[in-house]
């Protein structure tokens, strides 16, 4: 993935549990992503002392926040870190 941040729609009855462990693996399982990354949503990448405000829509639905970018130092991404939150709009 080249994505920085990230906003995808998680599919019906998915959870967070399912996100998370589909992020761990290698992704040559059977099972499709549990999330919809053709609908996502990158958001920019900003530093200390920096801010981003975004205006979103969302449809009803859960939808999965997560962050791909990695230490400056390297290392794995944000969301093995745990940078990812689900968030549920009824």
């Amino acid at each position: 993935r080249t994505a920085l941040g990230d906003l995808s729609t998680m599919d019906d009855g998915a959870t967070l549990d399912d996100v998370n462990q589909f992020l761990q693996s290698d992704g040559s399982g059977d099972a499709p992503p549990p999330v919809d990354f053709d609908k996502e949503q990158d958001l920019a990448v900003t530093g200390p002392g920096e801010a981003q405000v975004v205006t979103m829509t969302f449809d009803k639905g859960s939808y999965v926040f997560l962050c791909f970018i990695t230490d400056t130092e390297g290392g794995p991404p944000h969301f093995t870190k745990g940078m990812v939150q689900q968030v549920d709009v009824s």
